[in-house]
């Protein structure tokens, strides 16, 4: 849910298997799923997208790519979700919780939404060398499945740059990701 490129934006995935942390980073020890994105030079055009259905399910997205010219090329997008999740509650799970000085409520919330947007902007220096720079950023509340147990995502933030250099063999990149969990607890 946190991810902010549109299922338009996606040219193609890939499952890399066993560590990889020498080109995706750390905490990649299991493996990779490398989403990889469209180029604007070869996805040209406006995509809009409307769809709704039980449970409250509201979904919209809107992508734009165009080129400035032959070497320059932009994409933007932008989704939201809304719906309301399958109820389930733990009986065990206390009223209110203790937050710093304050009591707070920890009643589950089965609304889920989301909202994000995405951009990047290649920059074809000449045919050896090319330039990609995007980035984004998501907002989202939701119940999570975390490797600790359920979670409720409470206006959780997420965003990203990242920098992307070719040069006929060569790749290089670099990248900033910033999570805030804004006033997301685990659950029981």
């Amino acid at each position: 849910n946190f991810y902010t490129v549109t299922n338009e934006d996606i040219d193609r995935i890939e499952l890399v298997r066993g560590p990889g942390s020498a080109l995706y980073g750390p905490n990649s020890a299991n493996g990779v799923f490398h989403i990889i994105t469209k180029s604007p030079f070869d996805s040209e055009g406006t995509f809009i997208s409307l769809g709704g259905g039980e449970r409250g399910i509201l979904s919209t997205s809107i992508r734009h790519a165009g080129t400035i010219n032959n070497r320059i090329g932009y994409k933007i997008s932008s989704q939201y979700y809304q719906g309301e999740d399958w109820e389930s509650i733990d009986s065990a799970e206390p009223e209110f919780i203790k937050s710093g000085s304050d009591t707070i409520s920890n009643a589950r919330d089965f609304d889920i939404t989301k909202a994000a947007v995405d951009g990047r902007i290649d920059y074809r220096v000449n045919s050896d060398l090319s330039i990609i720079v995007n980035g984004g950023f998501n907002q989202s509340s939701n119940l999570e499945s975390t490797g600790l147990g359920w979670a409720q995502a409470d206006n959780w933030r997420y965003s990203y740059v990242q920098g992307r250099l070719l040069y006929k063999d060569f790749f290089a990149q670099a990248f900033y990701n910033k999570s805030d969990a804004g006033d997301s607890r685990l659950l029981r």
